[in-house]
């Protein structure tokens, strides 16, 4: 590759990721963005805290998610993991790269990097360990508030 042809798609990289922060923050202008991605905090504060019931009022009863263990799970094998301490974080941090809504859904992408302090039995990680991973969740608005739908996330890094 060329000097120029390497800055030229270095050029592209920085202008895509500055049009995705801008398109971040013109997303938020949207109140059921806004409030879509003010539940997905939510989210990550009540995992951080094991409040299950928090993450009862906040998953819809249909979702699906496939959990960083590549793992499919449903509401209330997500709950119980989390009830019973199967599952614990030590620290929750996410970037958002995408926010929008989508044919009445919100669509969010991004981030994520969460430190293990229990994990499932099989797991392939030990407690300790910081998992990267690139997410998309998406909610649903139901009875006025927004809960999660879906959830994918991809692990891309794991440190011990």
């Amino acid at each position: 590759m060329t000097g120029f042809a390497l800055a030229a798609c270095i050029s592209a990289l920085l202008v895509g990721t500055a049009q995705a922060a801008q398109g971040v923050d013109a997303a938020t202008e949207s109140p059921d963005v806004a409030a879509a991605l003010a539940a997905r905090e939510r989210l990550d504060a009540a995992a951080l805290q094991g409040d299950v019931d928090t993450l009862r009022e906040l998953l819809s009863p249909e979702v699906v998610v496939n959990d960083p263990g590549n793992r499919v799970r449903r509401r209330d094998d997500l709950l119980t993991l989390f009830r019973e301490r199967v599952v614990v974080y030590s620290s929750v941090e996410a970037t958002i790269d995408f926010a929008e809504s989508v044919g009445g859904l919100v669509v969010v992408m991004g981030t994520k990097e969460t430190v293990l302090e229990a994990v499932p039995p099989g797991a392939p990680w030990s407690p300790g360990t910081r998992l990267s991973r690139r997410f998309t969740d998406v909610f649903t608005k139901a009875s006025g508030s927004w809960q999660l739908l879906v959830r994918q996330s991809t692990v891309f890094k794991a440190e011990e």
